[in-house]
């Protein structure tokens, strides 16, 4: 079970990067105001799908590999620890990240990660519904799979989950830094309360942010038409 479990690893990245991967095509790195306005709808609906899709086989498969295994993530997922603790780690970590968000909108925009950014009711819920699974499936139980299986050596599980959990977000410059920094963040609650919830609220807060803070456009706008 185990070994499926890494394998799983290898699919979280495949599904992950689907989306960016499906604009990218469309785009052909032309500039966003030479790709034609009904394209680029086209595009971004196609990515949510894709997206809403892969966040179903993602905690889908977790659970049930988790269910039919030690069952590590599922416990950090439910490990409540008290009340002290976890609003501590939640605020530190809530800080951190909206520190780390910030920090990195000094990089130079990427066009199509700014395309994702949810601009209705239907996508926002799809976003942090989706941030709930990819913190159980990251850092609850992946991590939780790879550090057993690599006892001795921590630093490298948490090491590989935090680098994939960035390239699940996007392989290009701004997206992977970002989250880079954010996941290196979203371990040290689970690393030192043994519970995903400070680290759920902090990905919550900082998916928020993202969705009400200017990032380069607004999102409340329609796509801009070709020039």
């Amino acid at each position: 079970m185990d070994e499926i479990g890494v394998a799983f690893f290898a699919l979280l990245l495949v599904l992950g990067l689907s989306p960016h991967l499906l604009l990218g095509a469309g785009y052909v790195r032309r500039p966003i105001g030479q790709v034609p306005h009904e394209r680029r709808l086209a595009l971004r609906q196609a990515g949510y799908k894709v997206t809403a899709v892969a966040y179903v086989v993602i905690g889908g498969i977790a659970l049930v590999l988790d269910l039919g295994g030690a069952k590590r993530g599922l416990e950090l997922l439910f490990t409540i620890p008290s009340l002290g603790v976890f609003l501590s780690w939640a605020v530190l970590a809530s800080a951190l990240c909206l520190v780390a968000w910030t920090a990195s909108r000094r990089f130079v925009p990427s066009q199509i990660p700014a395309e994702l950014l949810p601009r209705n009711a239907g996508e926002r819920p799809l976003v942090l519904s989706g941030s709930l699974v990819e913190e159980y499936a990251f850092h609850g139980y992946l991590l939780a799979l790879l550090l057993s299986l690599m006892i001795r050596v921590p630093l490298i599980p948490i090491a590989l989950v935090t680098v994939c959990f960035a390239l699940f977000h996007g392989p290009r410059s701004e997206p992977f830094v970002r989250y880079l920094a954010i996941g290196t963040v979203l371990v040290l609650p689970v690393l030192a309360t043994g519970s995903l919830l400070p680290s759920i609220v902090a990905r919550a807060i900082v998916e928020i942010a993202s969705m009400t803070w200017p990032v380069g456009f607004d999102p409340r706008r329609p796509l801009p038409a070709p020039q």
